[in-house]
This record gives C-alpha cells, sequence and structure tokens, in this order.
C-alpha cells in the first residue's frame, strides 16, 4: 500500500553541524505525525499482525506470479506494522515532551525512537532477488530504501533509492523518494542538499507532499537566517493546511512557529 507519511523523526541534535542558531521552541514536526491519527494507527495494528499470521509460508502450488504477490504482501504488511509501532511511540514522546513542558518541568521521556524494519527490509530484498523485474519492484525499492534509512543504514538506503530514480523515473514514488533523501540531508545538517531535495519534491505538481516539502524548506531559510523567506514559505503551508479542518493540532503548531520565525526577523 502506498502510505500517505514518509517517515524519518527529526531531532533537533540534527543540526548540530550547522552553524545557524535555532531559537524555536521545538523541533519540526516529525514527518510521521504530520498526516496520521497515531490513535487510529494503534487501534488497526492486531488486526494487521493477525493477517500476516494467516499468510501461507508454503508456496507449494503457486504460480510464479503468485508466489510473488505472495512475498510482497508479507513485506507490506511487516513495514505496515513497523511503521504505527514506531508511529505510537513517537508520538507517545512528543506528548510526554509537551505536558513536561506546559508544566515547566524537566521531561523525563523516553529517547527518541528509532524504527526497526529489519523484518520488513529483509523480506523486500527477498522478493527484489526473486522478481527483480516485477511491476511493483519500484515500492518494494521504495520501502527497502526508506526502512534501512530509517533504521541509520544509510549507505544501503542510499543505493536503493538512487537506483529508483534512476530505473524507474515513471514511478508514482519519486516525489517521496526525493523526500527521503532531503530528509537523510537535514538529518545531517547538509542544508544545501537538503533544500534541493525538497525542491525536487515540489516540482512534481500535485504531490500530497507538497506541504510538507515547503515546511521544511521553511526550516531551512530559518536556520540558513534567511528569516523572510521561513516566515513567507511557512505562511504558505498554514494556508494550505486551514483548507483541511481535521489539521487543527498541526494548525497550532505551525501558528506558533509562524511567531517565533517572524520575531527571529
Amino acid at each position: 500500500m502506498v502510505l500517505d507519511r514518509r517517515s524519518l523523526a527529526i531531532a533537533l541534535a540534527a543540526c548540530a553541524s550547522t552553524a545557524a542558531t535555532l531559537p524555536l521552541a521545538a523541533d519540526p514536526i516529525p514527518r510521521d505525525l504530520w498526516r496520521s491519527d497515531p490513535v487510529a494507527a494503534e487501534r488497526r495494528v492486531e488486526p494487521l499482525r493477525h493477517k500476516l499470521l494467516d499468510l501461507s509460508d508454503d508456496p507449494a502450488g503457486l504460480s510464479a506470479d503468485e508466489a510473488a504477490s505472495l512475498t510482497l504482501r508479507k513485506a507490506e504488511l511487516l513495514f505496515e506494522i513497523a511503521q504505527v509501532d514506531h508511529l505510537v511511540a513517537l508520538n507517545d514522546r512528543r506528548d510526554c515532551l509537551a505536558r513536561a513542558a506546559q508544566r515547566r518541568n524537566e521531561p523525563n521521556c523516553p529517547d527518541l525512537p528509532t524504527p526497526d524494519f529489519a523484518a520488513a527490509s529483509d523480506a523486500y530484498l527477498d522478493f527484489l532477488t526473486r522478481h527483480p523485474d516485477h511491476p511493483q519492484a519500484d515500492l518494494a525499492l521504495f520501502h527497502l530504501g526508506w526502512g534501512l534509512m530509517a533504521m541509520g543504514r544509510d549507505r544501503r538506503a542510499a543505493n536503493f533509492l538512487e537506483h529508483l530514480l534512476s530505473h524507474h523515473r515513471g514511478s508514482r514514488f519519486i516525489p517521496d523518494a526525493h523526500l527521503i533523501m532531503a530528509e537523510f540531508w537535514f538529518d545531517r545538517g547538509m542544508l544545501q542538499d537538503a533544500r534541493h531535495s525538497y525542491e525536487a519534491v515540489i516540482t512534481r505538481m500535485g504531490s500530497p507532499l507538497l506541504d510538507y516539502a515547503l515546511y521544511k524548506l521553511a526550516w531551512i531559510h530559518h536556520l540558513l537566517d534567511d528569516h523572510r523567506h521561513a516566515v513567507r514559505m511557512l505562511e504558505e503551508v498554514i494556508a494550505l493546511t486551514r483548507a483541511e479542518p481535521d489539521r487543527q493540532p498541526i494548525l497550532e503548531t505551525l501558528y506558533r512557529e509562524l511567531e517565533q520565525m517572524r520575531a527571529a526577523r
């Protein structure tokens, strides 16, 4: 399945190598939480686990196409379960930090969680090894690269994502792959490289990732002390977000960040 959020959690320490200072009170909104409902995600994880158990491990009697579909379906279920588990842990940490900030207490919260896509990555790699020319190889490449990147296996992840970008130019996952690479550069404080990758997302008109890419570009301009462009871009993100009634919690954060960015000018 195509998920509507592509994740790597963003930590303030990721930008420690840049010369820019960060006067805002919080990190950028994590990509996992941009359009996701953690409560709804948690409710659906157990049915996913049951579906995984129901899949047969015995390919005997299956055609080559059926065996490929089975392998891919298992990988997809493993991936979604790992993502939901990470989303819930990430949201729990963010709630903990918010409560501590409201009470003006020293936070005693879990460390930033690391997703565990190991089982899903193994399943996708098995699928690609057995079926390299499958019509859904681009999906497997993207999720494999995303999962490895999220676990910190950067070099292997970049290889798969770059293969997707160069060999599947018509893939629907191209904007997503650019965004994952942008997050990779952003996390490491390589802001100009991140900027180019976020801009590649924006050039794909109609992408559901447009507002998030604009949001992170606003942060890049802010970190580079270009506060005028940062404010303008964040105002554009707010205009896009206001059109969606269910985005109120995100809007509150965006308005708070906008005021802080304005104050930094």
